[in-house]
């Protein structure tokens, strides 16, 4: 799914459709009750969209590898890195003694 959303977002890119992009994720965000947030983040780390929450869920780390809780797929232009989809879910694993016993 994730990669699926970042070749539409590269799509979108493209021909600078920023508020299609935007669109797409709010919906996808209200949708899907494992999705927690939405980021499309710059190769130079700004923050060109985030849904609500975002900042909250998301932690941004130069280099970063995605996690089980956190996803996060290159954006291509012109064959170069332009930046990043960021896609947070909800924790795989529950915190607490709760998460220990499961």
């Amino acid at each position: 799914m994730c990669e699926a959303i970042a070749v539409y977002n590269s799509t979108l890119l493209v021909k600078n459709d920023f508020k299609a992009i935007q669109a797409a994720l709010q919906v996808l965000t209200k949708h899907n009750s494992e999705i927690r947030s939405f980021g499309i983040r710059q190769s130079d780390a700004t923050i060109v969209f985030e849904t609500e929450g975002h900042d909250e869920v998301w932690t941004h780390v130069a280099g970063f590898a995605s996690t089980i809780d956190q996803i996060r797929v290159p954006l291509m232009m012109g064959g170069k890195e332009w930046g990043n989809t960021e896609v947070g879910f909800e924790p795989a694993v529950q915190s607490g003694l709760l998460g220990m016993l499961n």
